[in-house]
């Protein structure tokens, strides 16, 4: 208030249909919109685009929502069908198609945090840090504005916790969250010179039978390979990649991510280099 910017407020109406209020005048007046989503829901969150007005998420029961023309018409983004209630949005300081929804999955109380790095169009999950209870949601969630990619996400009775985001949106967790038994070593050799030998060899290992994915992704967090995607019994294996993209063209010299995904949740990554040499 008192920026001049279009402020908003959601809630749910006294049949339980979602409502959402826009003001242009700092809370003067008020234009109402009724996003079109069935069965009993609220609007509970809400995020405005910083540099356009007209971009707004809300976080729903069940969905996170999007209108690119100023509440006029909305979609749900690519996190939609979900039992997860969206208590929390907050948009990365430093880049703001950097998205993170939180909240809660009922009965029990479940954590629930993901993010996007493209404006909702994809979403990947953050799982809970150690020292979170499987039964502690999430309540809110607020951007630092100081730091880009940092967020404070306050819990249902389990205190606030403080998450960094990799700017590749590949996310590394500390070596103390790892389950133990999961283990992801430098690929050799690293860096990889692809003129000089055909491959590099990752070696992995797994506690127990998991559905495994060993995946890589550029700088930009864009993803370029599948190396493993299947389901694996415990024990030690060699996934190995020969520089080339899903389509089978060779990438360029670089830095390149490779991360060890086991049942849907991120447990390691890596950073290797290929280089292009004469």
């Amino acid at each position: 208030v008192g920026s001049g910017r279009p402020v908003g407020y959601g809630g749910e109406t006294g049949i339980f249909a979602p409502w959402i209020a826009k003001s242009k005048d700092e809370g003067k007046t008020w234009e109402v919109f009724y996003p079109d989503l069935s069965g009993d829901n609220a609007c509970d969150a809400l995020v405005i685009h910083p540099d356009n007005p007209n971009v707004v998420y809300a976080g729903m029961e069940g969905a996170v929502l999007k209108t690119i023309d100023g509440g006029e018409t909305w979609s749900k983004t690519a996190l939609a069908n979900t039992p997860v209630y969206f208590y929390g949005l907050a948009l990365d300081s430093g880049e703001p198609n950097h998205i993170f929804a939180g909240g809660t999955i009922a009965n029990p109380n479940t954590w629930a945090l993901w993010e996007s790095f493209d404006g909702g169009a994809k979403w990947q999950e953050i799982p809970a840090p150690n020292g979170v209870s499987e039964n502690r949601g999430i309540r809110s969630i607020v951007a630092d504005r100081e730091q880009e990619g940092v967020i404070y996400i306050a819990t249902f009775g389990h205190g606030v916790w403080k998450y960094q985001s990799s700017p590749t949106g590949v996310r590394n967790p500390p070596d103390n969250t790892l389950p133990q038994g999961f283990a992801l070593s430098q690929n050799a050799p690293n860096p990889f010179a692809r003129n000089k030998v055909h491959e590099t060899i990752i070696r992995y290992s797994i506690p127990s039978s998991q559905h495994l994915k060993v995946e890589i992704f550029d700088l930009l967090g864009k993803h370029v390979a599948t190396l493993v995607d299947r389901v694996q019994a415990s024990g030690e294996y060699v996934a190995r990649w020969n520089g080339k993209d899903v389509a089978g063209r060779i990438v360029p010299s670089g830095v390149y991510f490779y991360r060890l995904v086991a049942g849907g949740h991120t447990m390691a990554t890596r950073k290797m280099i290929l280089l292009h040499t004469k």
